[in-house]
């Protein structure tokens, strides 16, 4: 289901997006437009997409990412952001106004490590040789499994999370761990 503000699009991707418990904070929805602008804004990390980082604000990704950003109001208390002329395929959720989560769908985002929506378990497995776990999360669908990559930066610490159906990736999510453990569905 796709709503006309774009602001629950994810729901296209079988996955549904739900407040966690202790997130009172309103929530905002950022999808991008179509056609990538840039191959730097292209590469997922578990702490952010390119040069944005997950915790900035929107002035702050908007200086990092170098192109126009937009908010359009959502429903639910989610508002949606575009990033001009960054492709489709990419969804980012922002808590309080500091971004917080991303969400890859399509084969037009990869990971830094190169992987991407529709690749084989067994090249997500060689590229994260000895990096991957079993565990937790928030999210909803229909996948079989799935694994998370972590990196700690600081204090905190970030993870991937890769959504596994049909011995292929479906969707790959980012977030700090506490947001990919606990998060549901924007609401």
């Amino acid at each position: 289901m796709r709503l006309a503000t774009g602001a629950l699009s994810v729901f296209a991707a079988g996955i549904a997006l739900a407040p966690a418990s202790g997130f009172g904070a309103p929530r905002t929805l950022v999808t991008t437009g179509a056609g990538v602008a840039s191959a730097r804004l292209a590469a997922l990390s578990p702490s952010g997409i390119g040069p944005i980082r997950f915790g900035m604000t929107l002035a702050e990704g908007t200086a990092a990412a170098d192109l126009p950003v937009t908010s359009v109001p959502g429903i639910n208390g989610c508002s949606e952001w575009r990033i001009q002329g960054l492709g489709t395929g990419l969804e980012l959720v922002a808590f309080g106004g500091r971004l917080e989560y991303a969400l890859a769908y399509s084969s037009a985002i990869a990971t830094t490590r190169g992987v991407r929506v529709g690749d084989s378990v067994a090249r997500l497995r060689r590229q994260y040789r000895g990096m991957l776990r079993q565990g937790r999360s928030g999210s909803l669908g229909g996948q079989q499994e799935r694994v998370f990559s972590d990196e700690r930066i600081g204090t905190r610490t970030f993870t991937l999370e890769f959504s596994l159906a049909a011995h292929r990736v479906s969707s790959i999510a980012a977030g700090s761990r506490h947001t990919i453990e606990t998060f549901g569905e924007c609401a």
